[in-house]
């Protein structure tokens, strides 16, 4: 029998992109009502308080954040969730010399895990 993630991707290959990022600390968190998933939010915490966001509304409708410890937001991308998730991969450790670190924006309260 197949497990869950192979089912899922054969729906829905994009899916894959997920499974391979929640296998680097991410949790993710449906938002449900009576007829079914509408959005699912995800974060990864880091060293230091840095928080990378995703919320996924729509398979062409996603979009991603990093913020500092207290909600300063440092970068930011939407789009398709292949390419949401493409840019997040890419995204410097904010450890890193070439990591965003200024801020640009306050993350509003909507964005908490």
């Amino acid at each position: 029998m197949p497990s869950p993630d192979t089912v899922a991707v054969a729906a829905y290959p994009e899916l894959q992109h997920l499974i391979d990022i929640r296998d680097h600390d991410w949790e993710f968190h449906p938002v449900l009502d009576d007829n079914g998933i509408t959005q699912i939010y995800g974060y990864r915490r880091w060293p230091d308080g840095w928080i990378d966001l995703l919320v996924i509304h729509h398979r062409t409708n996603t979009a991603a954040a990093r913020s500092t410890y207290d909600g300063g937001l440092v970068w930011n991308r939407d789009g398709t969730l292949t390419d949401t998730i493409q840019h997040l991969t890419d995204l410097p450790t904010p450890d890193h010399p070439l990591a965003p670190r200024l801020v640009i924006a306050r993350i509003p309260t909507l964005w908490t895990p």
